[in-house]
């Protein structure tokens, strides 16, 4: 499977001299196989390896120390990126946060969520394995292998979190870091690897989601299910606590506790999260203009609404929109 530009872009900084253009690097990378080149000395010194499995997956390896700061920007709309860093110097900006990255800890950015930046500091070792994952891999490939396995890309993002330990996981990447061999059969390690870190992220989300009902009561979990149902179906309304709580025979300290234990977050993050979503929808699937589809999700001006889109996602509506329509025109 040749890989498509937008991954191209953030696989550029591993290309050597000679393949540091998209036609040479997607030929290269054109089915399924192990590329093993130095680090370009524009960046430092150092060498990467791109394992491109054939089936939408692909596995960077990095083991490399920059001679400059370098910055990467995560456009890919629908790439799921898994990270993890043995050593790491730099820090990682999401629309809503900026912290440290840090060692031995895992990191997931889906691009629908936002558009997201990392930041590596010059003369400072950077090793580390990133796993892409294109729409391929998980909307065709892995449902027609494994039927009946459901991969919930909005659920795995917040369990790579870099804050919460994941060891298992952790050491997974720090077995693909450190191996060496480039003969065709370790393709089979990769791909078992790969399989292997899936295998034990869905049973985790599986345990966290039989302990969050543990905790939360029939009735009380179907009761914010109609809340959640209700901002859904209602996405340009500001619906007041008080009426959700009264809809859900609960008081509003304890509808906020229910909701946020069954869906990790505040009722007014939902309701946000749900209205970019469709925002993202209609700007990619429709010809609305921006001052309608703020109108349809309940914002009275257009201009707090794209201030908002903008601190969300990254970008203004209509770049999202502009942006988008590139990367279709160059598929």
């Amino acid at each position: 499977m040749t890989l498509d530009k937008p991954i191209f872009e953030f696989l550029k900084l591993c290309c050597s001299e000679n393949n540091s253009n998209y036609s040479n690097y997607s030929n290269t990378l054109s089915s399924p196989g192990l590329l093993h080149s130095p680090v370009s000395s524009e960046f430092g010194k150092g060498s990467r390896r791109v394992v491109n499995l054939g089936n939408g997956a692909v596995i960077l390896i990095t083991d490399c120390c920059l001679v400059k700061n370098y910055t990467y920007t995560i456009h890919h709309p629908q790439l799921l990126c898994i990270s993890c860093f043995q050593e790491i110097h730099g820090n990682g900006c999401h629309p809503h946060t900026l912290r440290p990255l840090k060692s031995d800890t895992c990191y997931a950015h889906f691009g629908l969520s936002g558009t997201f930046q990392t930041n590596y500091k010059e003369c400072m070792p950077l090793r580390a394995v990133h796993i892409l994952l294109m729409p391929h891999y998980y909307q065709s490939w892995l449902p027609s292998r494994f039927p009946g396995c459901h991969f919930p890309l909005e659920d795995t993002v917040p369990l790579f979190n870099g804050e919460d330990e994941t060891p298992d996981l952790a050491f997974i990447f720090y077995q693909i870091l450190n191996y060496q061999d480039s003969r065709p059969a370790s393709m089979l390690f990769y791909e078992s690897k790969l399989n292997e870190l899936l295998s034990r992220m869905l049973l985790e989300l599986h345990a966290n989601q039989e302990a969050t009902h543990r905790h939360v009561k029939d009735a009380d979990f179907d009761a914010v299910q109609l809340v959640a149902e209700h901002i859904c179906a209602h996405p340009e309304h500001d619906v007041s606590i008080a009426s959700l709580a009264q809809m859900a025979c609960m008081s509003p300290a304890k509808l906020k506790y229910v909701f946020k234990s069954v869906f990790s977050c505040s009722i007014r993050e939902y309701r946000l999260n749900y209205r970019m979503q469709i925002a993202k929808d209609l700007l990619l699937q429709s010809d609305l203009g921006i001052a309608e589809i703020a109108f349809r999700l309940g914002y009275q001006t257009s201009s707090s609404f794209s201030e908002l889109f903008k601190k969300y996602t990254g970008l203004s509506p209509k770049s999202y929109r502009l942006c988008s329509h590139r990367h279709s025109l160059k598929k």
